[in-house]
């Protein structure tokens, strides 16, 4: 069975299919409505007029017998158009306001039956109501369901929220305390650096003050020097009529008396006198450290000659004599005494061979160790036929 049901102002109307039976209910405020029926045919079709207006209506389901509905509304009247199968009949009845229109295959409609039909109806309007009221029920129930729910969920929100908002008052009274703490530990640390900085000041300018002086006197004592050898040089050729040369044979000899020794052999070696290969001891103090070089060198026409590891000798043409020196900032790494081994290959052009240069054991420091390579890398050598290898001890000692 299938019921269709709309409500309207002026006119309500309602369907009910039953037993092959097809039924349309309109009903009126006013018990004696104005209406009218007739059957028209070609095609079959029956037209249902009254004075008022209806709401659109829902004619989507309809029985075999009721092919199609039309509706329209013109002057004041609705027009009802029921489109209807060939032999289909049909019965109008009345009763204070309520009219059915009946479609079945035979008439049926009398006044028993109505109240039957309008009971049906009644029936089922009680039960959508009921159905109705108990669904606003569930409906409030449910809202007051909800609304409690929102209630105990905003009062569980508003507690978190007091928890969190006095645990972020502690956080930031402890991050604050932890703040003061990390400043005054920065501002004792800058107080300590700055301190530390004016100590290390303090003593830069003493160190500098002290090399400046230890400079100014070995400045004096060379000038001294020069001076004494300018006039013990100048008597002896006065008295003798010969280059006067210093033959002091004691490590550590002044340079002045080297060199002089060196240009005595060359004078001698240019008038045949045979001059053996010696060890010598080529000391140098610079910034306070006393640098010696232990080779063995010859003196020959071409001046100073280094002896290389397999007897032979090349002249050295750079730097005069073999001697190594420290800067200040390498002199300051020097806390004792130190020794080693100086080695490197010189090849056939003079120069040093730069992957060649050892310094063993590598008991310096590396800035020491790279200063010492760096002068050792720029010594020139006269040329030759084959490469060769120089050895020799160099010792550090502190003043």
């Amino acid at each position: 069975m299938a019921l269709f049901l709309v409500f309207f102002f002026l006119f309500s109307l309602e369907t009910l299919e039953e037993n092959d039976n097809f039924y349309v209910v309109f009903e009126s405020a006013e018990e004696n409505p104005t209406f009218s029926s007739y059957r028209l045919s070609n095609p079959e079709r029956i037209v249902f007029e009254a004075n008022g207006s209806f709401e659109d209506s829902d004619f989507s389901n309809l029985p075999p017998m009721v092919k199609s509905v039309e509706k329209n509304f013109s002057g004041g009247m609705t027009r009802f158009v029921f489109f209807v199968e060939s032999g289909a009949q049909y019965t109008f009845f009345n009763r204070k306001g309520t009219i059915i229109i009946a479609f079945s295959r035979s008439v049926f409609l009398d006044d028993d039956n109505f109240d039957t039909i309008i009971a049906k109806f009644t029936a089922r309007r009680e039960a959508e109501r009921i159905a109705q009221s108990e669904k606003a029920r569930k409906i409030e129930e449910e809202r007051l369901i909800e609304e409690e729910r929102r209630k105990t969920e905003e009062k569980l929100i508003a507690e978190l929220q007091k928890a969190e908002e006095e645990r972020r008052i502690v956080e930031e009274k402890r991050i604050a305390e932890l703040k003061k703490a990390e400043e005054e530990k920065r501002a004792a640390e800058e107080k300590r650096i700055a301190e530390l900085k004016k100590a290390e000041e303090e003593k830069r300018i003493a160190e500098e003050k002290r090399i400046a002086e230890e400079k100014r006197i070995a400045a004096e004592k060379k000038a001294a020097e020069e001076k004494r050898i300018a006039e013990a040089k100048k008597a002896a050729e006065a008295k003798n009529d010969m280059p006067y040369i210093n033959m002091s044979s004691k490590t550590g000899i002044q340079m002045s008396s080297r060199l002089a020794k060196i240009e005595s052999d060359k004078q001698a070696k240019k008038a045949g006198t045979v001059v053996k290969i010696y060890g010598t001891a080529y000391s140098q103090v610079a910034n306070g450290v006393n640098s010696t070089s232990q080779i063995k060198t010859e003196v020959t026409a071409e001046g100073l000659a280094v002896k290389m590891t397999d007897g032979t000798v090349r002249t050295l043409l750079s730097p005069k004599e073999p001697i190594l020196t420290l800067s200040v900032e390498s002199a300051d790494l020097i806390k004792d005494s130190k020794r080693v081994v100086v080695s490197f290959s010189v090849n056939t052009a003079g120069t040093v061979v730069p992957d060649s240069m050892r310094i063993t054991p590598s008991s310096l420091p590396y800035k020491i160790d790279m200063e010492l390579k760096k002068q050792i890398a720029q010594w020139r050598f006269a040329k030759a036929q084959h490469g060769g290898a120089v050895s020799f001890i160099f010792t550090l000692d502190n003043n």
